[in-house]
């Protein structure tokens, strides 16, 4: 049918358009060779046993243009020998692309011997380079047959000939209604899409190949395919395709949660370590939260049961072969509720009777250290250890060969570590059977406390299941959105690649919690100073009353500040904690409040994860931050005791929405930044002239100068760009994994100590020839640092070597020894035709800063004086123009304003607000800023004018140099300024491993306008957070409605509908709120 479908097609366009030429996409050569036949063409098709000659196509791709460019009627050719066709415009007709629209990944049918571009990348192999990167943007090599996704050419096509083009899709995708069915209830021939057991495979290959398709077919889709943008598009394709064909097609979903019947074996279990006398406790999860807030009791057994139920299912499958359909589980449950035991137990059982490893990802050193202890002391399971950035790499390989030895069977890991070993590493011949998440909401990519590694995490365990074993992911929090506008579950599921997932969603509500929420206006200039008093005077109240207190500060700073306010007997009974404390500090902080030593705890949001105190009465916020999720949480800490019943007390002003309003996470991150991002990478890519390249954080600086979150912010870009184009195209564009333990360094050693050096840890350095440095008495060498560990110094931490090579403790033998990074610096003109640009850019800064020197003004105002600079000395009107001038604006911008602050070297800029409360106010203090840039053209031209043609100048610097440090600033800027590339190596930052599927399309993609769709998302929930945040402390609700308010915003209501049905209980005006929505 299919074929007769594209004959009908062909001969329709064929009469509309004379003699088009068509480019067949997606369809089998049968079905191509059956269709060339009816057009009766003489044109020999590069086909031959079946297979897609790609090698003869490689030569003779010549004389396929000359045979078209002079064909007098209509002509087919192959996708693949369209890609080779340099320019279009040279046949002068019609183009048809016809695309079988079955899916976004077709069978691979060439002669070329295919590799796994995925496969390779999970190893992090750089793939030789084959012929078959000219074709296709992503290969996958599964066991019967191989995938792949083309190149694309429809954009470069469209660009040269423009509506002569015409692009159709022979199926178009249809919507899913899927029916809700328990597992048991599925039709017996039901066909599993996305799911570990099995998928659509066969079904898609009966369609590609022309078989004769089933009158009807009955399909499960797990229910996290509707809230993934790339399944779901894969189902509608093929639902498309299927009634196309004329199927009948029936989708199903399955239910939440089945029962699981506690085994005695389980009890028994739970018993021998917990106590005889114990019993598993009933936990409240929401019945069916997608419709209502009906909760139900549910035994922590039967959780513990499903969990144990769905290991053994896949260490079945693993062992056996079997492809039985498995799933994932998701549970949120409030502090207290015992979410540790919930692995704790199958991790146990998992031991005993399969001598199966249990891995727990865990945030955080200190929890980790607990919970190990714990199992220990509490439960008397001594098959348990931790492994995290503190451990010799003597400690953890004892570690790693008593897991080998099965003399450990949990092995709490932290998600960087995890990231940087093969699985086998840890287990090494062992099976894994249960890999743990804990604290989940990490994972969130627009929340508070998001972690870019938790975000990579995901890919890495997909890959895992893929390519290694199969394993289920238990997942772990105590609170999280389930749908809607601020929806952290899904977003879970999908960051974290979960299949057909069991969601246990706990009871949000909290009887026994009050709020006390004073509405203040605090006029004039001293609100910061009011707020302070008002929070210490609290305080001096709550040490009266004996309560026990958290006061949840947003910045460390206000901490301090409150401490320094409080009389003699204020600091006396108060302790405090926030992240940047000393490791022992904060421990005895925490063990004088737990054993109520002081009755008044003052912290920021680090005193959260994995603390559960039961008897906290009072949890006061100085001002709220982050979001709704994240303040229940935080009040969520007091009450864990049936007989206590907690207060939530807030003295809220409207300017405390400029906590509210901190960017955080990834809504941090700018648009720009992540078209910077994606410049930078071409550019290497130019550079390096290979698709599988390492890139080294400090390559972005002049992005992100001067902050502390370099790789942070460097790593969620990255992911941001590589998940919105796996959405928006079906396959990866971009790729990129952090290698945290890759450590490339440069040293520069007096001429005196270099051949002692080479002699003693020559099999781990390389002599770097380098004139400029030794017509000063040194050498260069570069310094494997990850081997130089392995080998030599195993006795300590990977971070604390690289720590004491940077600060020149490591070779005590040879104190000439002296870190330095590698810079390359190429222009991308020449030098005559730069420096007067460069000029112009550098005047116009100092004409900028000229306008404000006398006054108080925001960053704004010198980036409008610097646009209006540039734009009037260029007289260039082009659209193009003004976008890549905002960028370079943006840039400048972010780099003077980080570099020339007062108390860096040439700083010439003050800062009028250091708590990052608002959008802050600049002066100039001195007129070096006219010096600094005059002596920028001056380091240019000295070092550039003697190069002639040559356009790169390589550096071995020193970083701690004020004189080099002004390279780093000329580099910086040349970048900026799109004039240079510069190119880093050997700093004390990671290196990401990058791979360019489409090197064209991400070159397009980068020269032009550039929207993420996530970094929109997020901003749009950033901003629908906030609406909802100040209304819930303005709204005026008694106890019992804030408690309903809450949990129905935790079950997905949407924002506008929360807020017009709670007005009418508050009498609050709610107008200026969905406006705002708007």
């Amino acid at each position: 049918m299919m074929k007769n479908l594209l004959l009908d097609l062909i001969a329709k366009k064929s009469n509309e358009h004379g003699k088009p030429l068509f480019i067949l996409k997606g369809f089998s050569i049968a079905t191509i060779t059956t269709v060339y036949k009816s057009l009766q063409n003489n044109r020999k098709l590069p086909i031959s046993g079946g297979k897609i000659l790609i090698t003869e196509i490689e030569k003779k791709y010549r004389d396929i243009i000359k045979k078209l460019m002079f064909s007098e009627k209509a002509d087919f050719i192959l996708y693949e020998e369209a890609i080779k066709i340099s320019s279009f415009d040279l046949f002068g007709r019609k183009i048809v692309l016809i695309d079988s629209g079955i899916a976004t990944l077709y069978n691979y049918e060439g002669d070329a011997q295919p590799f796994d571009t995925e496969k390779n990348l999970f190893n992090l192999k750089a793939s030789s380079t084959s012929i078959l990167d000219s074709y296709y943007s992503e290969i996958i090599a599964e066991e019967s047959f191989t995938k792949v996704a083309h190149l694309d050419i429809v954009s470069r096509i469209y660009d040269e000939i423009g509506d002569l083009l015409e692009v159709i899709e022979l199926f178009e995708a249809k919507q899913i209604k899927p029916k809700t069915v328990l597992i048991e209830n599925l039709p017996e021939d039901a066909v599993w899409f996305e799911s570990n057991g099995s998928d659509l495979s066969s079904i898609s290959n009966e369609i590609f190949n022309g078989e004769k398709i089933s009158k009807k077919y009955n399909i499960v889709a797990d229910s996290e395919v509707y809230n993934d943008l790339v399944k779901r598009r894969d189902a509608e394709r093929i639902n498309g395709v299927l009634h196309g064909l004329g199927s009948e097609v029936n989708w199903f979903k399955t239910s939440n949660v089945t029962d699981a019947e506690v085994s005695p074996v389980v009890t028994k279990l739970f018993k021998k370590h917990w106590g005889d006398d114990k019993v598993f406790r009933n936990i409240l999860f929401y019945d069916a939260p997608e419709v209502s807030n009906e909760v139900k009791e549910i035994s922590q057994g039967e959780v513990v049961q499903q969990i144990i139920n769905q290991a053994e299912i896949a260490y079945k499958n693993f062992s056996s072969k079997e492809k039985n359909p498995y799933s994932d589980v998701f549970l949120t449950a409030p502090t207290g509720a015992g979410k540790s035991l919930l692995f704790q137990v199958p991790a146990f059982y998992l031991s005993e009777k399969y001598n199966l490893v249990t891995i727990i990802i865990s945030p955080l050193i200190a929890l980790m250290k607990d919970q190990v202890n714990a199992i220990k002391v509490n439960r008397g399971f001594e098959k348990v250890a931790y492994i995290n950035s503190e451990l010799s790499l003597t400690d953890r390989e004892e570690i790693i060969n008593d897991t080998h030895d099965g003399k450990i069977d949990i092995l709490y890991l932290s998600p960087e570590l995890f990231l940087s070993y093969s699985i086998d590493y840890f287990v090494g011949e062992r099976t894994l059977g249960l890999l743990v998440v804990d604290e989940a909401h990490l994972v969130t990519t627009w929340g508070r406390d998001f972690r870019v590694d938790y975000w990579f995490l995901g890919n890495h365990l997909n890959k895992l299941r893929k390519y290694v074993q199969e394993f289920p992911i238990l997942t772990v929090t105590a609170t999280a959105v389930y749908g809607g506008d601020n929806d952290m579950v899904y977003d879970t599921i999908d960051s974290l690649y979960l299949n057909n997932t069991i969601k246990y969603i706990g009871k949000v509500t909290r009887d026994n919690i009050g709020f006390d929420i004073s509405l203040e206006e605090i006029k004039g200039q001293g609100f910061r100073k009011a707020k302070l008093l008002k929070t210490v005077a609290f305080i001096k109240e709550a040490i009266e009353s004996g309560k026990k207190t958290l006061i949840y500060c947003p910045y460390t700073t206000h901490i301090k500040d409150i401490y320094e306010l409080l009389d003699h007997n204020g600091k006396m009974n108060v302790c405090t904690y926030y992240g940047s404390m000393d490791a022992d500090l904060k421990q005895d902080a925490f063990m004088k409040y737990l054993h109520n030593n002081v009755k008044v705890m003052i912290c920021t949001k680090a005193f959260g994860m994995g603390v559960d105190i039961p008897d906290i009465e009072l949890v006061y916020h100085h001002a709220p931050s982050g979001n709704l999720a994240d303040y229940v949480q935080e009040i969520g800490r007091s009450a864990r005791l049936d007989h206590i019943n907690g207060i939530a007390k807030t003295d809220y002003s409207s300017k405390d929405l400029s906590f509210t309003k901190m960017l955080y996470g990834l809504s941090s991150i700018k648009p720009w930044e992540l078209s910077e991002i994606m410049r930078k990478i071409y550019k290497v890519y130019e550079i390096r002239k290979s698709q599988n390249f390492l890139i080294d954080i400090n390559q972005f600086q002049h992005i992100y100068p001067e902050d502390m979150q370099l790789d942070n912010k460097v790593k969620s870009g990255i992911m941001m760009i590589e998940k919105d184009l796996l959405q928006k195209y079906g396959f990866n564009v971009l790729i990129g994994r952090p290698k945290n333990l890759f450590a490339h360094v440069f040293a520069r050693i007096v001429n005196a100590e270099f051949d002692p050096f080479l002699k003693e840890f020559g099999c781990y350095a390389t002599y770097i020839k380098d004139k400029s440095v030794e017509e000063k008495g040194y050498k260069v060498v570069c310094i494997r640092l990850d081997e130089l560990w392995t080998e030599k110094f195993s006795f300590l931490s990977f971070p604390f070597l690289k720590s004491k090579f940077f600060k020149k403790e490591l070779f005590t033998d040879f104190p000439s020894v002296s870190p330095q990074q590698e810079i390359e610096i190429e222009l991308h003109n020449d030098y005559d035709k730069i420096l007067p640009i460069f000029r112009k850019y550098l005047d116009g800064i100092i004409y900028s800063f000229g306008r404000l020197h006398d006054r108080l003004f925001f960053k704004q105002d010198f980036e409008v004086g610097f646009g209006s600079y540039i734009a009037d000395h260029s007289k260039i009107k082009d659209p193009e123009y003004q976008r890549q001038l905002t960028n370079i604006i943006n840039k400048v911008s972010s780099i003077i304003f980080s570099v020339y602050i007062a108390g860096n070297d040439h700083g010439f800029l003050q800062r009028t607000d250091r708590t990052g409360e608002g959008n802050p106010k600049y002066r100039i203090i001195n007129g070096s800023y006219h010096l600094t840039m005059s002596g920028m053209i001056k380091r240019f031209v000295n070092h550039f004018n003697a190069l002639g043609v040559n356009r790169k100048k390589k550096y071995y610097l020193a970083t701690s140099n004020t004189y080099n440090e002004g390279i780093y600033m000329m580099a910086y800027l040349l970048e900026a300024f799109e004039l240079g590339t510069y190119i880093v190596a050997g700093g004390k930052m990671p290196v990401m491993f990058i791979r360019l599927n489409d090197p064209k399309k991400f070159k397009k993609l980068s020269e032009s306008y550039y929207e993420n769709s996530l970094l929109k998302n997020v901003h749009n929930r950033h901003k629908i957070s906030m609406t909802l945040f100040t209304y819930f402390f303005n709204c005026g609700l008694d106890d019992q409605k804030r408690w309903q308010f809450i949990e129905d915003y935790f079950l997905g209501e949407d924002a506008r509908t929360l807020i017009e049905n709670y007005s009418k209980f508050s009498g609050h005006n709610h107008l200026d709120y969905v406006d705002g929505l708007n």
